[in-house]
């Protein structure tokens, strides 16, 4: 296996995997071993938030990947993740020389050779790649998001209010505040509606896509660059905005050319706001797909047998004609 510290070869339009990952190290680094074995030009940054303990940089570098140990602490759904994508982008770029960044998370696996899916990346043109997906509240961007926590198992003081401006305030009331309960115990998202429409008076779409992505270099510079810092400081009141902030900035600028297809494939359940674990029998879906990576793979024995399949397709010879 190549060794990280081989830098990108220039005028290759080099592409670096940054993987999002949290609390599973033995499916981060698989990953990193899949994706440089089906990749041998390109780079691997692993980023965590978590104490030097979870991930080693020695562990890092033993599966070809470079570790990026960040201070920016995570809580899903909220702006910190976003400047977590950011912050791992920049630094693909800066100091690891990427052309293009793809951002995964650390229970993803490849479905493809990614030699020959960057090739039709590169071949795209591409600035962005995105997965986007019909928003089932698409005003949900009107609201300015805060959390509000309450003791566990009581009355969340975010539901009292939503259910009084429902129930006896005049309908006008009834589009004001929107609450609803977080994956955290006893934390509530509230949302407080604007006068206007902040990403409108921006003069950019609005626009929902999947976290999961690839950028160029170019696209990096607009989305972490002063020209979007208005830009920032209105999403990072929007609720989930890691799948609004970049995806709306890089579709409203006419000098990137921004295209619609996934880069990880999901099954979600009816209803569910995540992804189940995948399953053998996904893995035709999978491989249909078009996406580069399949989520969500992680340690489990039954997530076993979904590797030994994508990894067998992904490594096996197109078929002929």
């Amino acid at each position: 296996m190549p060794s990280p510290d081989e830098g990108p070869v220039p005028g290759t339009g080099a592409f670096c995997y940054v993987v999002l990952c949290h609390d599973d190290a033995p499916a981060a680094l698989r990953l990193a071993r899949a994706v440089r074995r089906s990749s041998n030009g390109s780079r691997v940054l692993l980023r965590h938030d978590r104490p030097a303990g979870y991930l080693s940089a020695e562990d890092a570098r033993a599966a070809g990947a470079e570790l990026l140990r960040s201070d920016v602490r995570v809580r899903w759904g909220g702006w910190s993740l976003v400047e977590a994508m950011l912050e791992a982008a920049r630094h693909a770029v800066d100091v690891l020389g990427a052309e293009h960044v793809v951002l995964v998370s650390g229970h993803d696996h490849p479905v493809r050779d990614l030699a020959a899916w960057e090739a039709d990346v590169r071949t795209s043109g591409a600035d962005a790649l995105l997965d986007v997906d019909d928003d089932p509240d698409p005003a949900r961007h009107r609201y300015r998001w805060r959390t509000w926590s309450a003791p566990t198992g009581t009355p969340s003081p975010a539901r009292r209010v939503s259910r009084v401006l429902w129930q006896r305030g005049p309908a006008r009331w009834q589009r004001l505040v929107l609450a609803y309960p977080t994956s955290r115990a006893g934390v509530w998202a509230v949302g407080v509606r604007a006068r206007r429409d902040p990403v409108e008076a921006l003069g950019l779409p609005y626009v929902k896509a999947s976290q999961w992505m690839v950028l160029s270099r170019a696209a990096v510079e607009v989305v972490t660059g002063a020209g979007a810092a208005r830009a920032r400081r209105v999403f990072a009141r929007c609720r989930i905005p890691d799948e609004s902030y970049v995806q709306s900035v890089v579709s409203g600028d006419p000098q990137l050319r921004v295209l619609e297809g996934p880069t990880t494939f999901t099954v979600f359940p009816p209803g569910s706001a995540s992804p189940r674990p995948l399953v053998a029998d996904d893995v035709p879906a999978a491989l249909a797909s078009g996406a580069a990576f399949a989520r969500k793979v992680d340690g489990s024995p039954a997530s076993e047998a979904v590797v030994r399949a994508l990894d067998a397709a992904s490594q096996a010879p197109p078929p002929a004609g």
